[in-house]
């Protein structure tokens, strides 16, 4: 598999990747710092601009996507521009510059990349004998200029596919231990009760929230675009007897904001059936407010997703402004805007 191929493959099915709702607004664009990878436009007319690296992602990626950065700045000076990078791997003391300089990643291995392939249809010419170039997938028709991109809920409309193959919509089953899933995530899958909910939890997501899988079987991450996700963020997060919907103190820089969050505890959130915890002991002391749902009580994906969006609605307003008052540096250019 080429880099230009994993290229392919995120460009024309971006939300099978990176779960959100893009629209395709440049591929390769040039100017006299290079040529970035790919630009997409999100709904609210945001360009994203992604860099994509094959294998490890290398030191000189984050000087190259800021010239990208300002290259598509300097073009439209107007707009808000993020930057992200996406690699096999990246390691983790580079994840923390990328947080620093407020460049979003994604870790994508590569089976994940054979997976969307063989489910849409498309074949790595570079993996059949062949010298001639790289294939589209079969019978799709390549997009040149912005399809609209979109997903699912009561405010967005469904995206509109190459072919007509639409990621498959959430089961409206209980969740059950070892349940297939039909979510796009990491490629080994996580658990299914997670798939389920994050899937449940797209469809009508809170504002201006991020999803990140990084390739992981047991949680998943959502962010709001103004905090620096290396702080703290939101996060599902399944063990083998309970799925949470939880706020994760993860620096030491934002352990004071637990004083602010701790009165919350005893707050009924989805529909009243479940109750914020506070856990003190959570990641070497640092905290986590969380609604908790025991698997054996069968909770649906939309009771998990409910909880999610009733504990962001609570907390995130309030410690934002904290935030801004007492941790800046725990804030992204998107809260100064």
């Amino acid at each position: 598999m080429l880099e230009s191929e994993m290229e392919d493959l995120l460009w024309m099915y971006p939300d099978k990747f990176l779960r959100e709702p893009l629209k395709q607004f440049r591929r390769q664009p040039r100017s006299a710092v290079g040529r970035a990878d790919l630009v997409f436009e999100d709904r609210l007319e945001r360009l994203l601009v992604v860099e994509i690296k094959r294998g490890q992602l290398q030191r000189g990626a984050i000087d190259q996507v800021h010239d990208y950065f300002g290259m598509m700045k300097h073009e439209f000076p107007n707009k808000s521009v993020e930057m992200m990078v996406i690699a096999q791997s990246i390691p983790s003391e580079r994840k923390v510059a990328l947080d620093r300089y407020n460049i979003e990643y994604r870790e994508i291995p590569d089976q994940r990349f054979r997976d969307v392939a063989l489910e849409m249809g498309y074949l790595f010419q570079s993996e059949q004998g062949s010298t001639s170039g790289i294939s589209g997938p079969r019978n799709v028709v390549t997009l040149e200029s912005g399809p609209v991109v979109e997903v699912g809920g009561a405010d967005m409309p469904k995206r509109d596919f190459p072919g007509g193959n639409a990621p498959d919509a959430p089961s409206q089953n209980r969740l059950k231990p070892d349940q297939p899933t039909t979510v796009a995530g990491p490629s080994k899958g996580p658990r299914a009760e997670l798939s389920a909910a994050v899937n449940a939890y797209s469809l009508t997501p809170e504002p201006d929230t991020r999803v990140c899988w990084d390739n992981a079987k047991y949680y998943c991450q959502i962010v709001p675009r103004e905090w620096k996700r290396s702080y703290l963020h939101y996060e599902f997060y399944q063990t083998s007897g309970r799925i949470g919907a939880e706020l994760h103190l993860h620096s030491d820089k934002v352990v004071s904001i637990a004083e602010f969050l701790k009165p919350f505890a005893g707050r009924a959130v989805a529909n009243s059936e479940v109750k914020l915890e506070w856990d003190q002991k959570w990641y070497a002391g640092k905290g986590r407010l969380a609604a908790f749902f025991s698997l054996a009580s069968s909770p649906s994906p939309e009771t998990v997703a409910a909880g999610m969006r009733g504990l962001i609605s609570l907390t995130r307003a309030g410690v934002s402004d904290y935030l801004a008052s007492h941790i800046p540096a725990a804030l992204t250019d998107h809260a100064k805007a």
